[in-house]
């Protein structure tokens, strides 16, 4: 695969897209016994909801998968007409599985310490999903699968950190002049540095063109990236997802005791509580998070969020969680 590289045409020429817009708070997620969630954000969520929000949310597991072969370090999804959700288990493997909670294609046997949203990318004429990691020796990677893959495999980022790689995010590009998909990470030496730019392909090359690097003030946590820049966490989070669709963004946050909450410029900042289903059992302590506001399969017309843990002693799934109830009724 690395050696295989396709061109995208861009026209006129390659220029930065400059300084991205960074928003840090320092506490997006508050623990699922927080009944006053203070105003500790200072990101602002766009949105337009015709009803108001108190007290704590409740959303309903939905489904999940079967138990997994162990313990999970990390947990993705990539939209799309076919979207994927990729599964990482501690010490090593790496599993892809459909939003219906199918496992697809054989799974690759990498050591993957922490992933971000899938991206889809046309290289070579052949049409290839994405799901940039970091590996367990600290290395920046995509695991990258497509038609004539059987598994999941491994390809280098053209990403140089300074030092070990901490976190990243990834979010698609804003326009096809803009390359293949836009990414950001901070580093363990440097964890109150955020740096972003763009995975582009020029010539036959994949290349990276950073943006400068941006102080966010306090060590990041995690990180997302919208058409208006780059958004992190710090203080007790640690994961953080954006739940977008049409009249409707929410960023849904995860802490360090398993708490979940959402922040939404009109609704406001609340925690989020997942209600068991007839079969389904919520984590009781999720570990890893990611959301899609519109999936196109699945059965989630309001879109999901996926979590990640142990929903018995020694059996550990991920769950999908219908957001429907929240994001149908703001569209209204």
């Amino acid at each position: 695969m690395q050696s295989k590289r396709g061109r995208l045409r861009l026209p006129g020429a390659l220029v930065n897209a400059g300084l991205m817009s960074l928003v840090f708070f320092s506490a997006a997620a508050c623990t699922k016994e927080d009944k006053n969630p203070a105003t500790e954000a200072e990101t602002r969520i766009v949105g337009t909801p015709s009803f108001a929000l108190s007290g704590t949310v409740e959303l309903p597991v939905a489904w999940s998968t079967k138990a997994l072969k162990g313990p999970i370090s990390d947990i993705a999804l990539a939209g799309g007409n076919a979207p994927l959700m990729a599964v990482a288990y501690e010490g090593s493997g790496l599993q892809l599985f459909t939003l219906k909670a199918e496992a697809f294609a054989e799974p690759g046997p990498y050591s993957v310490t922490r992933l971000a949203d899938g991206q889809h990318a046309v290289i070579d004429g052949a049409a290839l999903t994405l799901f940039p990691g970091i590996n367990r020796d600290g290395e920046l990677k995509a695991y990258v699968y497509g038609d004539g893959l059987v598994a999941p495999v491994s390809i280098d980022l053209p990403v140089n950190p300074s030092s070990r790689p901490a976190g990243l995010c990834t979010a698609p590009a804003i326009s096809e002049s803009d390359g293949l998909f836009r990414l950001a990470y901070w580093t363990e030496l440097s964890p109150d540095i955020l740096h972003s730019g763009r995975i582009v392909e020029v010539n036959g090359d994949i290349t990276w063109l950073p943006d400068e690097a941006v102080d966010a003030g306090s060590p990041i946590k995690s990180c997302v990236l919208t058409r208006d820049g780059a958004q992190t966490s710090g203080g007790s989070a640690i994961a953080s997802t954006t739940l977008a669709r049409p009249g409707f963004q929410a960023l849904i946050s995860l802490d360090e005791t398993g708490g979940l909450s959402l922040l939404h410029e009109d609704l406001g900042h609340h925690p989020v509580r997942l209600i068991d289903g007839i079969s389904v059992s919520a984590p009781q302590t999720p570990i890893a998070i990611s959301a899609l506001g519109e999936p196109r399969d699945g059965g989630y017309p309001g879109g999901v969020i996926i979590v990640a843990g142990e929903t018995a002693p020694d059996e550990h799934k991920v769950v999908f969680v219908d957001t429907g109830a929240l994001t149908l009724l703001a569209s209204e």
